[in-house]
């Protein structure tokens, strides 16, 4: 099976270039190739296509190597370049080498060509790898480093120890101290001490365990003197093999709500109050009203049992104590 090989030639001599193509061929590559021989020329062919490799003499009449490798470099392009002369001796061949070509072949040794071809290509696939991991890891770190900007929460990284490996800058926002005040210091240094047991104790089990635990709330000075409410959620971060070598936290200041909280608590505590005032002003009105009204219900009764009563004096009994009944009523309800 051919394998696709795009080489661009450097070369003023055809039978020389058709030489190296036919070696390449013979090697398995389906070659498409392209032969110049001056400056132009090349300036012009690298911008044009995409090039696999770049084979270029080194003594011609308007190009030398060093000059043609040295416009690959100008255009910024990671390409092998091997260099394949007959004149070139081994002084020049080492400098050829120090100024950035990847190898040379003396035309007198071509089959060498073949296998330094496939060096190069293997060698520029790793580059090319790399410079693309590296150019993700970067992104990477720029997408990382603008979320964790325009955070509203602090997010920081301990060592297993406990000490704070980062912080991120919007702790200078939240908490009024620059971050460079809270890196290297152990973060039991900086919680309230009514709230050092709970958060030592879930930092712990995290780092024992690597299992995901329920957030702890904590308190952080503010650079004015405050204690603020935070919540803290953190996670490990472990090493290839396996072992916890950070842990990442975010912490979010919740002061405000745990004082609307607090407001919230002592009014329902105030309301609690005056309902229990309420009831018992009520309890001790209904005594109070109770013990007169008994008396007069009792005694009107009493008094309507009188045979020697007139009409009238019943009459007006009767209303003094349906009058009370009704009253007696009233405070039962």
């Amino acid at each position: 099976m051919t394998r696709p090989l795009a080489v661009l030639m450097v070369e003023d001599l055809e039978s020389d270039a058709l030489l190296i193509l036919r070696l390449l061929a013979r090697a398995g590559y389906d070659v498409n190739s392209l032969r110049v021989e001056t400056a132009e020329e090349l300036r012009a062919a690298l911008q044009e296509q995409i090039w696999d490799i770049v084979i270029s003499d080194y003594s011609m009449p308007e190009l030398d190597g060093s000059r043609a490798l040295a416009i690959l470099q100008a255009s910024g392009l990671d390409l092998p370049f091997i260099v394949v002369s007959g004149t070139m001796g081994e002084e020049t061949a080492v400098e050829m080498m120090k100024a950035g070509a990847h190898d040379y072949v003396m035309k007198d040794n071509l089959p060498r060509l073949v296998p330094a071809v496939e060096r190069e290509l293997i060698q520029a696939t790793v580059r090319r790898e790399r410079k693309q991991a590296e150019e993700a890891l970067i992104r990477s770190e720029q997408r990382f480093r603008s979320f964790v900007e325009q955070a509203s929460d602090i997010i920081f990284t301990l060592s297993p120890e406990g000490v704070l490996t980062y912080v991120s800058p919007n702790i200078t926002e939240i908490l009024g101290h620059h971050r460079d005040a809270f890196l290297g210091k152990w973060y039991e240094d900086l919680v309230h001490d009514d709230d050092l047991p709970a958060t030592r104790a879930y930092l712990k089990r995290l780092v024992a365990t690597g299992d995901k635990q329920d957030g702890v709330e904590y308190r952080l000075r503010h650079c004015a003197g405050e204690w603020r409410w935070h919540y803290l959620k953190a996670s490990t971060i472990c090493d290839a093999g396996g072992a916890v070598a950070s842990v990442l936290g975010i912490s979010r200041d919740f002061s405000e709500r745990k004082q609307a909280e607090a407001a919230l608590a002592q009014a329902k505590e105030a309301a609690e109050a005056a309902n229990r005032a309420k009831s018992q002003f009520l309890a001790n009105m209904s005594h109070e009203l109770r013990t007169p009204l008994n008396a007069i219900l009792g005694f009107s009764g009493l008094m309507t049992r009188d045979p020697a009563l007139t009409a009238d004096q019943l009459e007006n009994l009767t209303i003094i104590n349906r009058s009370g009944e009704h009253l007696l009523n009233l405070i039962n309800e």
